[in-house]
């Protein structure tokens, strides 16, 4: 094939820069080498070379069958090129040919699994690039597998390396985008970046797979994979079960049993699967040794390579055969201690293929894999339950266990009817997972019912019952839930349940700092592996909001969550998005907070299990409101007010503290006023002096208070650096001396850029009022200096207007453009041919209109565009 190469993808970010070098590299002489996995887009990166060169090229490819035919290669290239053609048969012809055209014509190649060429074609080749006459670029699986010739040609000074690495988080992002046409949930990305092993090849295969069966589908304007979405299609399946077709059968034998028990303990893995075997698919690269902790303490264990999913492997097998490798690994595990992730793997696929294990093996199996969250295998092994054959406490169990997989994958309703199978009885794991249900979805009565204490009722019930009179606002039970978070008797999970709960309450009571003490004892404590992933979904739904109470940059509990975000489960990942849509919101960072909850409202649409939708679009309307952006802010108030969230979870009440600048924007100042004071007098009925404190504060943000004092009285009552900060306003506001200037730098060391300028803004206007222009003029540019960051946000004690072209005549909106980028008169009056007395004049008008008394206070819609 020759000339340049049309319809390439768009190169990744991260190998622009490797692109690059690798043209300087050639335009100097250099032969070029490119290497990487299959799939891994060595051959996409060569061919963009050659367009980025702009030279013709001729492109030859290695093939395995014809490696041991001499001249195999340099026959085909020769027979691609109209002046050695003729000359394509004898050896010596070829090369007398080739070495002629090369000696008179500047000749570009590119040799495609280079691997696969023939000694001798590699040898012709190595030498006509060694003599400079041949331009060669060399794409290969890796150098150590190259004939002898290219490899003694990738060693010499004058080559260049280009190792292909696999695909990073940004690259992932954006082949997705491209492929798909379309914004993906981060999250999505994520999984399939997971799941690809980083292979560009596998990743398109696996969005090939998703969209035929639905599961990745355009949702609130972002391509989301369902949460339950397993990597098994077609395409994928196809793929690896080529790959491993091509390798010996003990090889492939070997593979699938790691792919079935998952990663193994190096020593164990030695004992399951031989020594010599275990080194084979090493030296192989289909599995690799991974070192834990510190080279000399730590431990090792093996699994495969990132690009040989587990699940994919297995999913290539027919049943058969499958079953075949399980019965042949349950005689070699008979006696061994095996870990509780490979009991689960061999049990679930067990099942799947007709092998029944006892009943207590899968009970002890089934609460392993729903703690891991893994809902789709719960649901494969409790089904065709016979509670004949497991006998009444077995089935009942797995019955439970069965309801919550189904309400967790979103089908609530099904879980309730799987229970509702045996309705009446008195059994406590049953009305344990009934009123688990009830509970996630709000329905906290019916939680109550099944809750009522009976003879002989395990410690959990009472337990659970105390968390849900909590949810409804009973105060009693704070110091009952504070026992139960430590109670030896309850599972580490209940455990969670109940000291989150505790903790939230006692963040609203006006303790955030105790509270963060308790959260940082309790992650210090107990490792976060040894947490179920629900667990660890219940520590990050209370962990941010606080976080947002406390409001210190709690530097020990911060480097925890660092660690922590990038390993949370991918079933929470909703949870996730929301807490930091929360954080960026309070920060006033509305663009990222807007893009952080649309996607987290994206996997709501597809699985909602705990009714977060209405919360998460209360939040972003507030984002958007920020933004200026009026028609998100009604589409979003419209899902939040359509009564899709449950009752009687905390972040109802920040959802609905949220909704009060909403009802401002587009219903007025009367109806904001009298959500208000429902929402102050729910926070006093629940005796919950925080909330009050920040619906006060809102209150005084979008001057529906001009009175600074009420909030600031309260605020000296409360703990935390938030509390410690509002509790200086009146006096500084009051003054307008340095103490202004130190609650401001505060809010800045906090995180809240947002309060700090609206603090500033507003110390500004009161000096104006009073006179002090010079010290007006000054808080007004600390404002302005803090906005920065803040690209097309405003809030009414912000008092920044944006440049309305409808309320502007053409000259003040070309002025007001031109100011708000920070041009001086002089330049606005030379670039629109005006005076500067006359461009002053348009921007003084402009100012009129707008609200706005000083050029400071435009918002420079170019740094930002609303909802984006």
């Amino acid at each position: 094939m020759t000339g340049p190469i049309a319809n390439l993808p768009a190169l990744l970010p991260s190998r622009r820069k490797p692109l690059q070098d690798a043209m300087q590299a050639a335009r100097g002489g250099e032969t070029v080498f490119v290497a990487g996995a299959l799939g891994s887009g060595r051959t996409t990166f060569a061919l963009s070379l050659f367009r980025q060169l702009g030279h013709h090229f001729y492109w030859v490819t290695g093939a395995a069958a014809l490696r041991e035919v001499p001249f195999a290669v340099l026959t085909g290239l020769c027979s691609q090129i109209p002046d050695t053609q003729q000359s394509a048969g004898t050896p010596g012809s070829m090369i007398a040919a080739l070495t002629g055209l090369v000696t008179h014509t500047e000749t570009w190649i590119l040799l495609d699994r280079a691997e696969e060429v023939d000694e001798q074609s590699a040898a012709v080749l190595a030498q006509l690039a060694t003599a400079q006459h041949l331009h060669l670029v060399v794409a290969t699986c890796g150098l150590r597998q190259l004939p002898q010739c290219l490899g003694q040609l990738a060693a010499m000074h004058h080559s260049h390396r280009v190792q292909i690495k696999p695909l990073d988080m940004n690259d992932a992002q954006f082949m997705a985008s491209e492929h798909l046409g379309g914004p993906v949930n981060s999250t999505t990305t994520r999984r399939l970046l997971q799941s690809s092993g980083g292979s560009p090849l596998h990743l398109r295969e696996l969005m090939a797979d998703a969209r035929a069966v639905n599961a990745l589908c355009l949702a609130g304007g972002y391509w989301t994979l369902h949460p339950l979405w397993e990597p098994t299609g077609e395409r994928i399946t196809d793929l690896v079960h080529t790959r491993l077709s091509q390798q010996a059968e003990p090889l492939r034998a070997t593979v699938v049993r790691i792919a079935i028990t998952g990663t193994l303990p190096l020593p164990l893995a030695r004992t399951l699967l031989g020594a010599a075997e275990l080194d084979a698919v090493v030296d192989a690269g289909l599995a690799r040794i991974r070192h834990h902790g510190s080279q000399s303490n730590g431990s090792r264990s093996v699994g495969l390579v990132p690009d040989l999913p587990a699940s994919t492997v297995v999913a290539s097998l027919g049943r058969g055969e499958l079953r075949s490798h399980l019965e042949s690994l349950i005689t070699a595990v008979d006696g061994v201690v095996l870990g509780e992730k490979t009991r689960t793997n061999i049990a679930v696929l067990c099942r799947e293929v007709g092998i029944e294990p006892p009943a207590a093996d899968l009970l002890k199996t089934v609460s392993t894999t729903l703690a891991a969250q893994r809902y789709s295998s719960v649901l494969s092994l409790t089904e065709h339950l016979e509670s004949e054959v497991l006998g009444e406490e077995e089935y009942l169990r797995l019955l439970a266990a069965r309801a919550m997989a189904q309400h967790e994958s979103g089908d609530s309703a099904a879980g309730l009817a799987t229970l509702g199978q045996v309705q009446g009885t008195s059994n406590p794991i049953v009305r344990l997972a009934a009123a688990q249900i009830h509970l996630s979805r709000g329905q906290l009565d019916q939680a109550l019912g099944l809750l009522e204490a009976r003879a002989q009722d395990p410690p959990k019930v009472e337990a659970l019952r105390q968390i849900v009179l909590n949810a409804k606002g009973s105060p009693d039970t704070a110091h009952l839930l504070l026992r139960y978070s430590t109670d030896p008797r309850l599972s580490t999970d209940l455990q969670v349940q109940a000291l989150t709960q505790y903790c939230v309450w006692l963040a609203y009571r006006g303790r955030p700092s105790r509270t963060v003490d308790l959260l940082v004892e309790r992650l210090m404590s107990v490792g976060w592996p040894e947490i179920s992933p629900s667990g660890q979904g219940r520590l990050f739904a209370a962990l941010h909001p606080v976080l947002l109470m406390e409001g210190s940059t709690h530097h020990e509990l911060h480097s925890k969550l660092v660690g922590m975000e990038e390993k949370v489960p991918l079933v929470n990942c909703s949870r996730y998005l929301l807490a930091r849509g929360s954080i960026e919101l309070d920060q006033g960072h509305a663009g990222a907070a807007v893009h952080s909850l649309a996607q987290a409202m994206s996997l709501a649409q597809l699985c909602d299990p705990e009714l977060m939708l209405g919360v998460m679009a209360a939040l972003r309307a507030r984002a958007a409101g920020m933004l200026g952006d009026r028609e998100q802010m009604r589409r979003c108030l419209d899902i939040a007010e359509s009564g899709n969230w449950a009752e009687g979870k905390w972040s109802r009440l920040e959802a609905e503290r949220a909704l009060l600048p909403v009802i401002l924007q587009l219903r007025g100042s009367q109806e904001a006023r009298a959500h208000a004071g429902a929402l102050l007098g729910q926070a006093e009925e629940l005796g919950l002096p925080m909330l009050t404190l920040r619906i006060q504060h809102d209150a005084w943000r979008l001057g529906l208070s001009e009175d600074p004092v009420p909030f600031s009285s309260l605020a000296g009552q409360l703990e935390g650096e938030l509390a410690k900060t509002l509790s200086g306003y009146a006096a500084a506001v009051d003054t307008l001396g340095p103490e202004l200037e130190q609650l401001v730098q505060r809010h800045v060391d906090q995180g809240r850029l947002l309060y700090a300028a609206e603090l500033a803004n507003h110390g500004s206007e009161v000096a104006l009022a009073r006179g002090m222009r010079a010290r007006s003029s000054q808080l007004l540019g600390l404002c302005a200096d803090i906005c920065r960051p803040l690209a097309s946000v405003n809030t009414p004690r912000l008092g920044r207007a944006r440049i309305d072209p409808g309320l502007l005549s053409d000259r003040e909106f070309a002025a007001c453009t031109r100011a708000a980028r920070g041009e001086s008169n002089t330049a606005i009056a030379a670039a629109l041919f005006l005076s500067p007395r006359t461009v002053e004049g348009h921007l003084q008008r402009s100012y009129a209109k707008l609200g706005i008394r000083d050029r400071r206070q435009l918002i420079d819609e170019s740094e930002g565009t609303p909802g984006a």
